[in-house]
């Protein structure tokens, strides 16, 4: 698409982006109260697993598990009823797998 102001004109590329990779980006905010958005890009569809996880190792909490399309997708990740601390976040597509940790202070 060309969008014309004027003498000049600038050409805008409406098609999506496709991730060549997949990824997990920061969580915001970090830290946080109550919830922190976490956002990832998956580059080839399938099934994805999004888990939190407390220091020990224990599993707190499922945001993802199952198929999804290709693309950025965002997740919420609510503590409400979790303590303050360090909890680790894992994403699980395909063969790909990233970890950060996010902090719940109150």
């Amino acid at each position: 698409m060309t969008v014309i102001d004027g003498d000049a004109s600038v050409a805008i590329d409406d098609a999506p982006t496709v991730p060549t990779s997949a990824s997990l980006a920061a969580s915001y905010p970090n830290p946080f109260a109550r919830t922190t958005t976490l956002g990832f890009e998956i580059a080839e569809a399938g099934i994805a697993r999004l888990v939190v996880y407390d220091v020990l190792g224990r599993e707190v909490a499922v945001l993802m598990d199952g198929p999804v399309a290709v693309g950025r997708h965002e997740a919420v990740f609510d503590a409400a009823g979790l303590p303050s601390g360090t909890y680790v976040v894992r994403l699980r597509a395909g063969s790909f797998v990233a970890t950060q940790r996010v902090t719940v202070v109150r």
